[in-house]
């Protein structure tokens, strides 16, 4: 009886991590991590350097010491039979996928919301009850649905965690050492 105990608590962890995800699940989103075949941290050099372009024409990076591309590729664009996206942006920081921008027609945002909520379930928050502002969390991504701006577009913006926070404490380290060095002045 007892080995049976130990074998129990032994494999019995293992049969959990290998059971499929349930589709319709926050579950999806963080075994998908990204967008299609963009994956959230995956390195630059790992995409096809012509299905790249610099969104400004030339390689520059912002203050937060991060880049941004164009992805284009018509398999990643297709979401469905009869759904298409319309522009796919990424930020990138150390060669890695920070942000994937996916934006879409404005009029598609109710299709947009079913894929979503097919892919991820229900969302994990709403900002605002008047605006179609809609959120999926996880412990690695973040997902953010817009499509009722003041543009013609809607735009859903997927997130990696783990990178947004590490620019972030770089951001403070920097502030922190300019405000050093003007104390010094």
């Amino acid at each position: 009886m007892r080995g049976r105990m130990v074998l129990i608590f032994v494999i019995g962890p293992l049969l959990a991590i290998s059971q499929p995800y349930k589709a319709g699940t926050i579950d999806g989103l963080k075994r998908d991590n990204g967008f299609n075949q963009l994956v959230l941290g995956q390195e630059i050099e790992q995409i096809s350097g012509h299905k790249l372009a610099y969104l400004e024409n030339f390689p520059k990076l912002n203050a937060d010491s991060c880049m941004f591309y164009e992805y284009q590729d018509e398999d990643v664009q297709q979401i469905g039979k009869d759904l298409k996206i319309k522009f796919i942006a990424i930020r990138v920081y150390n060669y890695k996928i920070v942000n994937i921008y996916v934006l879409f027609d404005k009029s598609d945002g109710f299709k947009i919301l079913k894929n979503f909520l097919t892919r991820y379930g229900q969302f994990t928050s709403r900002p605002d009850a008047y605006a179609d502002v809609f959120e999926w969390d996880c412990s690695l991504v973040n997902l953010s649905l817009k499509y009722q701006l003041d543009a013609d577009f809607g735009i859903a913006v997927y997130t990696c965690k783990a990178l947004e926070a590490e620019i972030k404490e770089n951001r403070e380290q920097q502030l922190l050492q300019q405000k050093i060095l003007a104390d010094c002045n």
